[in-house]
């Protein structure tokens, strides 16, 4: 996944890094306004929730750095890769001792063990988050691909319809925000839906809503609408094969 300025999402990368990278929908900008008791009226929003002080969000964030650069740096040794995990699992470990209510660090922890192909001590880290979160779209979603990973596809869709309920409750409050700009979280969830019925094997469907999605917004999506449309060479086995 591509995580923008407004740590928005699209859906693309592996979705290793993507679980994480989720996971910053819960950080929007804290100088934005809090339209939180107006989504209805204005739009989906990510939640706000901020950790305990700011030594717990300077740990997660020194995490994420050392993720990304060993997950999307080719030229890192497998040993330097596997080091900065550790580090990063390590500060990660801290942040949740000190701020257990905190759900990005869960979504952290859980793409680390998929990295390192604990793929059970996934499952478990999403779950403690879609446990704080439990209309979570995105985590209901990595959970049905853990299981995939599993090959228990029949879980896998039960979490994959999941998500697919979150976004479209999402969808159904409408396009209308305080802040304009917003509007570009109404596209995520499209595009987070469109993943789904992709994993779900509903090709023609995922299809038709990626069209729907850039024929409504290509401009408002910017570069972004490049990452969306490649949605549309793909179906349910070349994204499992992708990961």
């Amino acid at each position: 996944m591509i995580v923008n300025t407004k740590n928005q999402i699209s859906y693309i990368l592996t979705l290793s890094l993507s679980i994480f990278l989720v996971g910053c929908q819960s950080n929007k900008a804290t100088e934005e306004t809090d339209t939180k008791e107006s989504e209805t009226a204005s739009g989906w929003l990510p939640e706000n929730y901020r950790p305990k002080n700011q030594q717990i969000f300077m740990l997660a964030d020194s995490a994420l750095q050392l993720q990304t650069a060993a997950i999307m740096d080719p030229t890192l040794a497998i040993a330097d890769r596997e080091q900065k995990l550790k580090a990063a699992f390590s500060l990660l470990t801290t942040a949740n001792e000190l701020d257990p209510k905190y759900g990005v660090i869960y979504s952290n922890m859980a793409a680390i063990y998929l990295e390192f192909g604990d793929t059970l001590g996934a499952i478990d880290k999403m779950r403690q988050r879609l446990e704080l979160e439990p209309e979570l779209a995105e985590g209901w979603q990595a959970m049905g691909f853990f299981y995939d990973k599993m090959g228990d596809s029949t879980k896998a869709f039960s979490f994959y319809q999941k998500s697919i309920e979150h976004f479209d409750a999402r969808l159904a409050l409408g396009k209308k925000y305080s802040n304009p700009q917003d509007v570009v979280y109404y596209y995520d969830n499209m595009a987070g839906k469109a993943y789904s019925l992709l994993l779900l094997g509903k090709t023609a469907d995922s299809h038709a809503t990626v069209h729907n999605m850039l024929d409504e917004a290509a401009l408002i999506l910017g570069e972004d609408a490049g990452a969306y449309a490649a949605l549309l060479t793909m179906n349910r086995w070349t994204m499992l094969e992708s990961q």
